[in-house]
């Protein structure tokens, strides 16, 4: 028999605490709509992330389709939006996630002072099992690197150390297939990234719910 995975959104009202003001439940309702937010962003990215690579590959080509230079860098753009929202709303989960936790589990902070750094050394996680889910937000997994990511962006590192708004690599020099190659290489990094952040976070899902059952 398939083993029955629970979603932290479908939890049966007795997980949640009834004191006064206990937001968990809110919590939970947004975790589930940031998640469908998030599935839908991945899907657009990964279209815009295929067209972009064609479009790359196209450059090159001595025959068949040639893709205009406008239309590679529009592509381009168009993926790197997508990509750039789902740093962000993968973010915003994870905030959820650990507010979430904060006010199911007995952990004692008040809830504008919480962190996931304070939940990572926390014992009442680590004992309820949780602390192995909130570690997928950390290191150069595929989640810890969109995290990676997105505090970047917020402090406009992203383009300036790493690369530019297209993704382009910061090698300069000749731009011939060698070149174009690393360029489509660098978006396939960033559209597998995405594809295993959101298969990542599936398992985060099915994890915590767990463990909030099981407490």
């Amino acid at each position: 028999m398939a083993q029955k995975h629970h979603h932290i959104w479908d939890l049966p009202k007795s997980v949640f605490p009834r004191s006064t003001g206990n937001k968990s439940k809110d919590y939970a309702k947004d975790i589930g709509r940031l998640y469908g937010s998030l599935k839908y962003t991945e899907t657009r990215l990964q279209y815009s992330g295929q067209i972009s690579t064609f479009n790359i590959k196209s450059i090159s080509k001595k025959g068949g389709y040639s893709t205009s230079p406008e239309e590679v860098f529009k592509s381009i753009e168009e993926f790197v939006y997508h990509y750039e929202n789902f740093c962000y709303r993968t973010f915003s989960l994870r905030e959820k996630l650990v507010h979430f936790i904060n006010a199911v589990v007995p952990i004692g902070y008040e809830d504008k002072h919480v962190d996931i750094k304070a939940l990572l050394i926390n014992p009442t996680i680590n004992t309820t099992g949780l602390l192995r889910s909130l570690k997928k937000f950390t290191g150069k997994h595929a989640l810890g690197e969109v995290i990676s990511d997105r505090n970047s962006l917020t402090h406009r590192l992203y383009y300036h150390d790493k690369f530019d708004h297209y993704l382009r690599p910061r090698n300069s020099g000749n731009k011939g297939s060698a070149w174009l190659a690393e360029w489509r290489k660098l978006i396939e990094t960033h559209i597998r990234r995405a594809n295993s952040a959101i298969g990542i976070l599936t398992t985060v899902n099915h994890e915590v719910a767990a463990c909030i059952l099981a407490h």
